[in-house]
């Protein structure tokens, strides 16, 4: 499985100090959480749900922070006092319900990660989406 990462670091509190904890941005993660919260019948859609050989809790927890910040969702994480994170989506924003009708299908997913791979390697969240409108349009004929 080919996995679509971006290196970022999310600012993490501890204590009087701030550690910084570095991660790789996982789109394919990204688009997992959106299409979980959008189909979630719960209040709130928490980290564990995403949990998988993939996807530990603490990268599950740091994408829905990165997610919050970047206006996709409204997402609470938390610092445990042992040292994990915890989080869980409330709700998918405007934003984010548009960012999934852009790749919401699996082939134009496919297709946008293909090109961007193929072509630049990787790209910033907003060539991604472009591209995935892109894609759509023209499978629309558009």
């Amino acid at each position: 499985m080919w996995a679509f990462v971006d290196a970022g670091c999310v600012a993490s509190p501890v204590g009087p100090l701030r550690l910084e904890v570095c991660m790789k941005r996982d789109m394919d993660l990204v688009r997992a959480i959106l299409l979980a919260a959008e189909d979630s019948n719960e209040q709130w859609l928490g980290a564990e749900a995403l949990v998988c050989n993939a996807w530990d809790q603490v990268t599950v927890a740091r994408h829905f922070e990165l997610m919050d910040e970047a206006g996709l969702v409204v997402a609470d994480v938390t610092e445990l006092l042992d040292g994990g994170v915890d989080g869980s989506v409330r709700r998918l924003t405007w934003a984010g319900y548009d960012f999934l009708d852009n790749v919401r299908s699996e082939s134009v997913w496919e297709d946008t990660k293909a090109s961007i791979r193929d072509k630049v390697g990787s790209a910033s969240f907003d060539l991604i989406k472009a591209v995935a409108v892109g894609l759509a349009m023209k499978a629309l004929g558009l």
